[in-house]
């Protein structure tokens, strides 16, 4: 029960910092050849956008090695901080420059906040796939909640990084 407070806890800290810093819905704008395109507007959807995909990637393991080092701080770190890899593909670095590609990062925020069913139940076929022995139901439960928790946490940490690069701290 602890684990689904701490979920709880990380997903509303994800929305706030989302909610706070950045514009949450795409602005529609209308082009000359009659069709309506949307973009991100300002703040950080915007940004990400426009900005070199070299920063981003450097943006994202900064966050990914804030998490892990706290992480490493707490007891069993160390298989804490392999667990990040293993349930947090999309974090890895081999998957990085396809997270940093377009608007793939600001849609994983939407999906993540707007769209929470819908992501657990994908996060649960993730787990159920790649799990191995047999496991309970009980047991991928949680190890999905633990998913959940790591990426709400790196994507919390993402957009404060983010924050204290932009007010050059």
């Amino acid at each position: 029960m602890a684990l689904r407070k701490k979920l709880d806890q990380a997903r509303e800290s994800l929305v706030l910092h989302w909610e706070q810093e950045i514009e949450t819905e795409p602005v529609v704008q209308e082009k000359n050849d009659g069709e309506s395109r949307g973009t991100w507007g300002e703040g950080f959807a915007g940004w990400w956008l426009s900005a070199p995909t070299s920063v981003k990637m450097a943006l994202v393991q900064s966050a990914r090695e804030l998490v892990r080092a706290r992480i490493a701080g707490m007891e069993g770190g160390e298989a804490g901080s392999m667990a990040l890899d293993v349930l947090c593909p999309e974090f890895a670095d081999q998957r990085l420059e396809k997270l940093c590609t377009g608007d793939v990062l600001p849609k994983l925020y939407v999906a993540r906040i707007h769209q929470n069913e819908a992501t657990r139940v994908h996060d649960l076929a993730y787990v159920r796939a790649n799990v191995e022995g047999e496991a309970t139901e009980d047991e991928l439960q949680v190890t999905v909640d633990n998913r959940q928790l790591l990426v709400y946490t790196v994507l919390t940490d993402i957009l404060i990084v983010f924050k204290h690069m932009a007010m050059g701290t």
